[in-house]
């Protein structure tokens, strides 16, 4: 599990794009990069020389900031995704997609994916009637995932009303099956026209796969 001890504002800055890390407050004219696209620091506005490295690699950093993984895990999942037939990059975005973690952000139970990691590391949370404590889990079309505890239901239920106040769409690969007692199902493979990061995964795979 990725832990952002600073500031999470300051990594979008870094980005120069929104990494949706601060749940609602993304949304909102509060959001630092709406306010300032700079990158951080005294020498934030100066233009540094950017190298076809320094592309690859800032592609991969945008992607690991934004699902909260390590450099290791990354490296993990596109191991995978090379194995798996189809595209490289897309098989890599599904995957991260899949995660639990992701899953219960995209479903509104949760703020946000580090709120998430949070919910399925202290057990709040099922899939198919079973625990899982592992926010790296992924889900399958078909998967139901749920919450085992009341204090669990309860932060997801305060989530999907303040998500739903804010007009924030769940994802269409996503049902939400009950509201009161927190609970969707996977109905199919994501789609990638709505992950909410702009990036370029063949940069990714090419950097990944060097």
């Amino acid at each position: 599990m990725s832990k952002t001890l600073g500031p999470k504002c300051r990594l979008c800055r870094r980005e120069t794009i929104k990494l949706f890390l601060k749940g609602q407050r993304c949304f909102t004219q509060k959001c630092s990069i709406e306010k300032n696209r700079g990158a951080p620091g005294q020498h934030g506005k100066k233009r540094l020389k950017v190298t076809d490295y320094g592309i690859h690699h800032r592609e991969a950093m945008k992607l690991k900031k934004h699902y909260g993984i390590f450099t290791n895990q990354l490296q993990r999942i596109m191991d995978i995704a090379v194995n798996i037939r189809g595209n490289s990059g897309e098989n890599l975005l599904k995957l991260l997609e899949r995660r639990i973690d992701n899953v219960l952000y995209r479903a509104g139970f949760c703020l946000s994916r580090s709120q998430a990691r949070q919910v399925v590391t202290h057990n709040h949370v099922k899939v198919n009637s079973k625990s899982v404590r592992t926010p790296s889990y992924v889900v399958d079309p078909g998967d139901t995932v749920e919450f085992r505890t009341d204090s669990g239901k309860k932060i997801a239920k305060e989530a999907f009303a303040v998500r739903n106040k804010q007009q924030d769409r769940v994802a269409t690969w996503i049902k939400v099956v009950d509201v009161e007692n927190p609970k969707c199902t996977i109905i199919q493979e994501p789609d990638l026209k709505e992950t909410q990061i702009e990036i370029n995964p063949l940069l990714i795979v090419e950097f990944l796969t060097k």
